[in-house]
């Protein structure tokens, strides 16, 4: 199969005998156009449609617009980032109830309203 492909491809047929110069030709006008012409600009109205999206995705997050924080989870570094404690701090809080915890299979993580609470001062 692959030897057929070959011949066909360089200019022979399955019978061997040489392709005509207009198909070859046409093989390599289209290899060509596939190269220079199709490949750039798929190229472009995919870099056009991921910047479309990076940026309702950059709005999403600067407004928190389409997020609901009492659905996100974050991890105990996190926690302990936007706390400034340890993370040892972070876990004496969850086991005493001040942190609302999550379990997410074997992990456990913190839920962003829950740690904002208690960064802004409630229990």
């Amino acid at each position: 199969m692959a030897s057929a492909y070959r011949r066909r491809v360089i200019g022979h047929t399955s019978n061997t005998s040489p392709q005509s110069p207009s198909v070859a030709a046409a093989l390599v006008t289209l290899a060509k156009l596939v190269a220079d012409e199709i490949r750039p600009t798929i190229a472009a109205e995919l870099t056009a449609a991921l910047a479309a999206i990076e940026v309702r995705a950059s709005k999403q997050r600067d407004t928190g617009a389409g997020v609901d924080k009492d659905s996100l989870l974050i991890s105990d570094r996190e926690t302990a980032r936007r706390l400034g404690v340890s993370r040892p701090t972070v876990w004496r809080w969850a086991k005493a109830g001040r942190i609302e915890t999550v379990r997410v299979g074997r992990v456990t993580r913190f839920r962003v309203a829950s740690v904002d609470r208690v960064a802004a001062g409630g229990a």
